[in-house]
């Protein structure tokens, strides 16, 4: 088995760095199969981009993996080369290391310090036909398509950007997380033909919240209290007299309360105080702590047939950036791709476009097109929203 571990490092050369990482402790029996350069023709391709970002870019490969490692757990080593290869890092250095296995899947991610948006749009779509031309397979690409985009996706999440260097604030990428979160569940219902036995707004709204609330503990209140924020703003910008009791949608602050609900049902011990300021009376939060695991056990259900397997990642999401005076801050702040990245948990019968353009039509999925898309127009409200709350 062969593995592509790339290091990119802007303020010291690659070879001091292998020194110092493959030649001590436990890595000390795998420094043998550390290629010193990979062929001129791949280097310079990379290169060339990361020279006009002003970064620099090497590769390692390292092959026989398994017969290094014999007897250890393939996480723990990955995990183990990355802690040391970090440890080897000045503090001010920016780098990255990345493992791919050869079935185009990312395998683990690290990074330190900032790196650029536009280095990142660049490398992904250069990987897609380097790394097929680099190492001679004809069937490799579609298998590189789907490691670039996961190399895409994850170190944008990966590079902790300076949010001051974006128009797209925490707050907005937060609340973005879940409205993209709640069109993927109108995606997942109709492509994967789940069944729908309420409203299914009032469904989507509740698969984001429980989405964060199960699988990203960590950034789950950030998310979920933000999205609250937003609904409790929108509605108060909205005359109760033109209140749309028809819609399919429930009311703004009804959406905020129920999420609030949700998340403190998910786990009332983490998040009681998250939700304190909502008041909720104790036979509300009873009701929460009783309805929630209810919802979490029946989307566990309804999705575990379609997830991907452990350390795989979906081929059929494809992510589309039109033009826009926001196309840039978008592509820096990684929020369109992080989420294209959840959908590649998901094991999709057909290709999924996420698509983020220069509209006005909010966010939204179209069954027709299997396109999930998210307007300019939402952003800046968002945005806006963000700058009042402060």
């Amino acid at each position: 088995m062969k593995f592509i571990l790339a290091v990119m490092l802007s303020l010291a050369s690659l070879p001091a760095v292998a020194q110092s990482i493959f030649n001590q402790g436990p890595l000390a029996d795998i420094a043998d199969v550390v290629a010193s350069e990979p062929e001129a023709h791949l280097q310079e391709k990379l290169q060339a981009i990361a020279t006009e970002t002003g970064h620099s870019l090497s590769i390692l490969y390292v092959s026989d993996w398994q017969s290094h490692f014999e007897g250890e757990d393939f996480d723990a080593a990955v995990e183990t080369i990355m802690d040391t290869w970090s440890t080897s890092l000045d503090p001010e250095q920016k780098g990255l290391l990345i493992a791919f296995d050869l079935d185009g899947q990312l395998a683990r991610i690290r990074a330190t310090g900032n790196l650029s948006g536009p280095l990142l749009g660049q490398l992904r779509g250069e990987l897609r036909s380097a790394m097929a031309d680099h190492l001679g397979q004809d069937d490799f690409t579609a298998a590189a398509d789907a490691g670039a985009d996961a190399f895409a996706a994850t170190v944008m999440a990966a590079s902790n950007a300076d949010p001051a260097s974006s128009r797209v604030t925490p707050f907005a990428a937060r609340v973005l997380d879940h409205v993209l979160m709640h069109e993927a569940a109108h995606a997942l219902i109709r492509e994967l033909e789940l069944p729908v036995l309420g409203n299914e707004e009032v469904m989507a709204d509740a698969f984001a919240t429980l989405w964060f609330a199960t699988r990203e503990r960590d950034v789950a209140q950030e998310v979920v209290l933000a999205r609250v924020q937003s609904w409790m703003l929108e509605d108060a910008q909205t005359d109760p007299s033109r209140y749309d009791f028809k819609s399919e949608h429930p009311l703004d602050v009804r959406r905020a309360y129920q999420a609030a609900c949700l998340l403190y049902g998910a786990d009332p011990q983490e998040w009681e105080g998250a939700v304190a300021f909502l008041e909720f009376t104790e036979r509300d939060l009873a009701d929460c702590s009783d309805t929630a695991p209810d919802q979490i056990a029946g989307w566990v259900r309804i999705l575990e047939p379609h997830l991907m397997a452990a350390r795989r990642l979906s081929r059929q999401v494809e992510v589309i950036y039109g033009e826009g005076v926001l196309k840039d801050d978008m592509i820096h702040s990684g929020v369109v791709e992080q989420f294209a990245d959840r959908l590649r948990a998901f094991d999709w019968p057909r290709q999924i476009t996420v698509h983020f353009d220069a509209c006005d039509q909010g966010a939204s999925w179209n069954r027709k097109t299997r396109t999930i898309l998210l307007c300019e127009d939402l952003v800046f409200r968002i945005i806006s929203q963000g700058q009042k709350s402060n």
